[in-house]
């Protein structure tokens, strides 16, 4: 029988952490790396192979335990930072080329030329590579002239029995917890307050739509950083209008996501986008961008908008406040569109595609 070993450092890592958590339930894999007390709860079973080198570090380059992982036959990287020295067998999940896109996000040119060098050397020598969109693909080809064959489209999921719909009474904790204003409308964003986010543009577009009613508040949660790749938060903590929540529980976002009459993702660019997915689940309609993999992901049940302008943001967002014709079509849209995204049929195709090609 065949061992098969993953990478599971970034286990609760956002989006590629629910992405490592679901193919862990599967029962596929063999062996994990990461924290045992971490990894054993998602798989008893699982081998675990104890090493906590940070993401992107010289550590992780230097150290890492192939000697410990010498009885896997293959193992699955669902990021791109692969050892460079690494000789094994290996598939590789590549979410997106963010750093590659817009390398001003990162701290230094070195940085750059670190995520070129190990990104190149992941996708080159795996057996499969995989990503998350047919756009993220076309990034992949694109930069590292990969053939379109080796690349397998598996969309990543949104587990609709942690999204689902609340009653008002249910979300009264988080609102109490929060100072959220239930006698207005809330506009609400997730995801890291990061550039490529576009935070600040659809702050200017707020600030529109409060001057002309005055039953809006914005709700931005997620975590902030103080980097070169943040957003500036100066001024906001004093508006009470803005709510900031910072990094959120999981049943605390379910809540957010059900206290929200518009849903705003004015991305840059994603790889996927698993929020606009999550905020359809839970019978938010979606104001998003039309560029990158965002409308690949949403189809036809979003109002989408140009993320670089502001009054095409405050346009759509409108759209949906002003009508609940409008709103309650694209509740119902947002169901059907989150049923195409099953988490199962994700976690299939990988190891099933692991198992034809590299087994």
């Amino acid at each position: 029988m065949s061992r098969i070993a993953i990478d599971a450092r970034m286990i609760h890592n956002s989006g590629i952490g629910v992405y490592i958590q679901n193919l862990l339930k599967t029962g596929f894999y063999d062996i994990a790396v990461g924290n045992p007390n971490v990894l054993l709860p998602f798989d008893p079973d699982l081998s675990v192979v104890d090493f906590d080198a940070s993401i992107y570090s010289l550590k992780e380059q230097l150290k890492y335990p192939v000697a410990q992982l010498k009885d896997a036959d293959l193992i699955h990287f669902p990021h791109y930072n692969v050892p460079f020295f690494f000789r094994g067998r290996y598939v590789v999940t590549v979410h997106d080329v963010i750093h590659l896109r817009f390398p001003e996000l990162l701290p230094n040119k070195l940085a750059y030329y670190y995520a070129k060098i190990i990104m190149g050397h992941a996708v080159r020598n795996a057996e499969v590579v995989f990503t998350v969109s047919e756009y993220s693909k076309q990034d992949i080809m694109e930069f590292f002239n990969i053939p379109a064959d080796k690349i397998i489209v598996t969309y990543s999921g949104c587990d609709t029995s942690v999204f689902f719909q609340k009653s008002r009474e249910e979300v009264l904790a988080t609102v109490a917890k929060y100072k959220i204003d239930l006698s207005k409308r809330s506009i609400l964003f997730v995801g890291n307050l990061k550039k490529h986010k576009n935070v600040e543009r659809l702050i200017e577009a707020f600030k529109i739509i409060k001057n002309r009613v005055d039953d809006v508040q914005l709700l931005l949660v997620g975590k902030s950083f103080e980097n070169r790749s943040a957003i500036s938060l100066e001024g906001l903590a004093d508006n009470d209008d803005i709510v900031l929540t910072g990094a959120v529980s999981d049943s605390e976002l379910v809540d957010l996501y059900n206290i929200a009459d518009v849903f705003a993702f004015p991305s840059l660019y994603e790889g996927f986008g698993l929020p606009p997915l999550e905020a359809m689940a839970c019978g938010t309609p979606v104001a998003c961008s039309n560029v990158t993999s965002i409308p690949e992901v949403v189809g036809d049940a979003a109002c989408m908008f140009d993320p670089y302008n502001v009054e095409s943001i405050v346009d759509a967002i409108e759209s949906i406040l002003d009508s609940s014709d409008n709103c309650e079509k694209l509740v119902q849209k947002g169901f059907e569109r989150v049923m195409l995204f099953p988490w199962e049929r994700t976690c299939r195709i990988i190891t099933e595609t692991i198992s034809d090609k590299c087994l």
